[in-house]
């Protein structure tokens, strides 16, 4: 059951968010963490909690965002929109998977209906198919979908890369126009040898 909130608290919190939003979109980030962090004051409210993880997730601090993530998401309201509810749960997945804890991102590719394998406590492994993927170099290469935001190149299958669910582009590499995602960190391959040369032999 959603919990009571002080209606002058809330209009006063939206006030603040919609001060971050527009703090970010200039590029000053240290001021839209700042509304967001006061707008927070208002305790039974997600929306700060997301726009605090979205903004920490863009800067790398995933510890943070991981953090962040978890208190928007035990703050949603009931009725709250598919989008809205999908959207918290990839970011959440995402940031678990950056910090390698495992059993978060688990939960999330499982409460966004994912087919899940792989042991309690190890890395989690769904269907996947091919992705293409902004490497830190700013390359762009063909990989081998290991969960929804984990790929392996075929010819490097010792490194596992996270990738974000946002696009920043389009590439014909996979024969058809295909999303572009960013590798937000790269993890060390920790299953046995891929057989054939694929990128990862995931656990059933």
């Amino acid at each position: 059951m959603q919990e009571p909130f002080d209606d002058e608290l809330r209009r006063f919190s939206q006030t603040l968010l919609n001060k971050g939003v527009a703090a970010a979109e200039r590029g000053d980030l240290l001021a839209a963490q700042a509304a967001y962090i006061d707008a927070s004051k208002d305790d039974t409210y997600f929306a700060p909690w997301l726009n605090l993880g979205l903004l920490y997730k863009t800067l790398g601090r995933f510890d943070e965002a991981f953090d962040a993530f978890k208190k928007c998401w035990g703050r949603l309201p009931v009725g709250i929109s598919a989008d809205l509810y999908a959207q918290i749960l990839w970011n959440l997945g995402i940031s678990a998977t950056v910090l390698q804890q495992w059993n978060d991102a688990r939960w999330a590719w499982t409460k966004l209906q994912y087919r899940v394998y792989g042991e309690l406590g190890g890395p989690p492994t769904t269907d996947g198919g091919e992705v293409v993927l902004r490497m830190p170099d700013g390359s762009v290469e063909r990989a081998v979908g290991v969960d929804p935001c984990r790929a392996c190149l075929r010819n490097r299958p010792n490194l596992v890369y996270v990738h974000d669910a946002q696009r920043v582009g389009t590439s014909e590499l996979l024969g058809s126009p295909s999303p572009i995602f960013p590798v937000l960190a790269v993890h060390e391959n920790t299953w046995p040898d891929p057989p054939d040369g694929v990128g990862v032999a995931p656990t059933r």
